[in-house]
């Protein structure tokens, strides 16, 4: 059973990235970008059975080198004649492992979105399993641009890395291995393993601190005294039992989680404790002059 998984806390996660890989700055863009990301890996991959929170630091070290570092859905760079590389008309060889039968195929297939999804078989592929996996009705080889739209780029990268459409090699095996360069067969042989695996690195330690500032705001905005009415005056009120358990739950999930955890319960004085409930009714409000 897949464990848990925290929130990410957006603002923590993007300054612990600003430094590293960013170089100091993030432009809206990029923010924009890993926004989109992250909001499909939460949506549909974080709590899936099967997946691991250390192939969404993978993946996103992925797309930031194969984007650029732009973090948006490119197509790869190149003028026409560079991409003969992947066509009938300049390498035969190639074109047929990539599938690309037609005069133009390598610049029409060229690499494309977070991944770079390349060649006509890639194509046909993996819009085929988007249409089996969410019910869609896309067509990446009759539209290739279209592996440019940033949620369907995002699925590309995240399934389409788990499940190994790309090479054969799935990231869900290669990421047991803990070796940044096993995973980076899963898109492209060792092509600059070490670099993507630094970049990885970076985005795991951002997501730990995020997940951890993201669980601990949720803790404490449980425990906040909630108002409650009682006859006609609003009091507030904390059961001591409760709040306890919501100590508990959170440490089990931490922990679950892979994180250290120490708890330390100290008694404070109460305005009024009855029953283990503490009960403190609000000041008046001040009389208009």
């Amino acid at each position: 059973m897949t464990a848990p998984t925290a929130k990410i806390d957006r603002a923590t996660y993007f300054d612990a990235l600003r430094n590293d890989p960013f170089n100091g700055s993030l432009s809206q863009a990029q923010v924009d970008g890993m926004n989109a990301l992250l909001d499909v890996w939460e949506e549909h991959y974080a709590n899936r059975e099967g997946f691991v929170a250390l192939e969404l630091d993978y993946n996103m070290g992925t797309a930031f080198h194969e984007t650029a570092f732009t973090m948006q859905p490119i197509h790869e760079r190149g003028d026409p004649s560079y991409f003969l590389r992947y066509d009938v008309m300049g390498n035969a060889q190639k074109a047929a492992e990539l599938g690309n039968t037609a005069p133009g195929d390598g610049f029409k297939f060229r690499g494309a979105g977070h991944v770079q999804n390349t060649g006509r078989r890639n194509a046909r592929f993996s819009s085929d399993r988007l249409n089996e996996e969410f019910g869609l009705k896309i067509d990446f080889e009759a539209n290739p641009d279209l592996r440019l739209d940033p949620i369907l780029s995002a699925h590309c990268l995240f399934l389409g890395n788990h499940e190994g459409w790309w090479t054969g090699v799935e990231l869900r095996a290669a990421i047991q291995t803990e070796s940044w360069k096993d995973d980076r067969r899963v898109v492209n042989g060792t092509d600059k393993w070490q670099a993507i695996g630094n970049y990885a690195q970076a985005f795991r330690a951002a997501r730990i601190a995020a997940q951890q500032e993201a669980a601990i705001s949720q803790m404490e905005a449980e425990l906040l005294e909630t108002e409650v009415q009682q006859g006609a005056e609003a009091v507030t009120v904390r059961p001591a039992d409760t709040m306890l358990s919501k100590v508990a739950r959170f440490t089990s999930d931490m922990r679950a989680m892979g994180f250290r955890v120490s708890v330390t319960i100290t008694a404070v004085e109460q305005p009024s404790i009855t029953n283990n409930v503490t009960i403190k009714k609000p000041e008046a409000a001040a009389s208009p002059t």
